[in-house]
């Protein structure tokens, strides 16, 4: 090897030690985050809504006892494992029917009336799944089922019994349908359906009709440092031309502009990216500066691709939830092809936004 070449490979060396060597960028709190929704939901109110579009918002400003991991740059946005959300830990098990959960002491309420920052009990848990199983408007009935009885030994401790052995238990009491805690003091009120007061990342301060839900932090918010976000805004813009052109005008951050039956198929020369959705492949045009990529995600209804930012892990989107992707917690990725309500949802964003908070509060912006 000739000296230049030994001086060259020396170099690559270091290069590669440097890049092994440069350290991850850090999140920073502050910033905002908009994305589109393809319609309003019909009801906020989490006992009685099967609704996508329902579910992107509910996971903002309600918790579950569990939640999907996928949200951090370690973690593959299709994976489904769970985690504990109110929850302390993974349920015990004393036997095949017995499910017991301690709840985070530190977990409140949002600082509003009627609820005033008071603590989350055992109570409240025993109260959702009663009204989820009971309630006379309840949709969710027959999906918690599997439930027998809910039993409160203390304000920090559930005890769940189920009717036979249930190898999703976790899943469900994880998943965005039937599992969002909202308290007796609100969900018995009239504005439950267009107002959310949960434990969630962000407190929810507007909904105008037919135009935007918007949310600001909560700054009591029980699973520090989240969230990062200042300030998220849900836009309603049901004219799918519109969303694809916000979008790609970086009006918005995310989108659920891309069903694949109505994306154009590529010109000879065109800018697009592939997107593959129930019609098979399909060209969608993308931003044509590079600032957005393809991302594929597997769910329940089919594989879906959907678009994110390149380069960084710090900038992943995070799909979540069996009815809707959620960035943050319960805030949806956009749907690049618009399936079944059940399974991961994908995310579209233009490169240079501010980025999608985990799961409703991992991520804000980069340094």
């Amino acid at each position: 090897m000739t000296t230049a070449a030994m001086a060259g490979a020396g170099r690559a060396c270091c290069r590669r030690r440097r890049r092994r060597r440069t350290p991850a960028k850090q999140p920073k709190p502050g910033g905002s985050l908009t994305f589109q929704i393809s319609s309003q939901p019909p009801s906020l109110d989490p006992y009685t809504q099967t609704s996508f579009v329902a579910a992107y918002n509910h996971g903002l400003s309600y918790s579950k006892l569990f939640r999907f991991k996928a949200g951090t740059p370690d973690v593959a946005p299709a994976d489904n494992s769970m985690e504990p959300d109110l929850a302390q830990a993974m349920p015990e098990q004393p036997d095949q029917l017995t499910f017991v959960v301690k709840l985070k002491p530190n977990a409140k309420f949002h600082n509003v009336a009627p609820v005033n920052g008071r603590a989350v009990t055992s109570k409240d848990i025993a109260y959702a799944f009663d009204r989820y199983k009971n309630y006379e408007k309840s949709v969710h009935k027959t999906g918690l089922a599997f439930i027998d009885k809910v039993e409160t030994p203390d304000d920090q401790t559930v005890r769940i019994t189920t009717k036979q052995p249930y190898a999703d238990f976790v899943f469900y009491l994880g998943g965005n349908l039937g599992a969002w805690i909202c308290p007796q003091e609100w969900a018995e009120s009239q504005e439950v359906a267009t107002k959310m007061i949960g434990s969630g990342p962000f407190l929810h301060t507007e909904f105008k009709t037919g135009v935007s839900l918007s949310y600001k932090k909560n700054p009591d918010y029980f699973d520090k440092p989240y969230p990062y976000f200042d300030e998220v805004t849900a836009l309603i813009v049901t004219d799918q031309a519109k969303r694809v052109a916000d979008f790609s005008s970086k009006q918005v951050n995310l989108t659920m502009a891309l069903p694949a039956d109505g994306a154009r198929p590529a010109e000879s020369g065109a800018a697009g990216r592939k997107v593959r959705g129930d019609a098979g492949h399909r060209r969608v045009h993308l931003p044509a500066d590079g600032q957005a990529a393809v991302q594929r995600q597997a769910g329940a209804a089919g594989h879906f691709d959907g678009a994110e930012p390149e380069g960084d892990p710090g900038r992943d989107l995070e799909g979540r939830g069996r009815t809707g992707a959620a960035v943050p917690r319960g805030l949806p990725v956009g749907a690049a092809g618009e399936g079944p309500p059940a399974g991961e949802i994908l995310g579209v964003q233009p490169r240079g936004g501010e980025e999608a908070a985990r799961s409703g509060h991992r991520r804000g912006e980069d340094d």
